[in-house]
This record gives C-alpha cells, sequence and structure tokens, in this order.
C-alpha cells in the first residue's frame, strides 16, 4: 500500500512535563518524519509519552 502523501521532515519544539516530577518542565526538540503537519504532531507526542514526558506545547516547523 502506497502514501497518497508524501513523506517530509518537520523540526519540532516542546515545552514536556515530567511524568514523576510535578511542576518540573524542560524544552525537547528534534525532527520527525511525517505526511502531514497532524501526523507529525502525533507521532511526536506519543515518543514523547513513551519516555515518560507529557506534551504542554508542541510548534512544528518545516525542516529546510
Amino acid at each position: 500500500m502506497t502514501s497518497k502523501h508524501q513523506q517530509q521532515s518537520f523540526d519540532y519544539r516542546a515545552e514536556v512535563a515530567h511524568a514523576e516530577a510535578s511542576g518540573m518542565t524542560e524544552i525537547v526538540t528534534g525532527i520527525v518524519i511525517a505526511a502531514t503537519r497532524r501526523e507529525a504532531l502525533q507521532r511526536v507526542g506519543s515518543a514523547l509519552r513513551a519516555r515518560g514526558l507529557e506534551p504542554l506545547d508542541v510548534t512544528l516547523s518545516e525542516a529546510p
């Protein structure tokens, strides 16, 4: 099965809260590959939660 959308890379910047440390936040940055902005947001959120981080605010921009 082929995707209708071509994959592209997005830079992300996320403010996250630590699940085990209430009140502690930090900024996490990285790159995600996805077909759409929505998919990119979902992938970033899932990956952060898997590491015990709760995304509070996520900003995406298309990578050059």
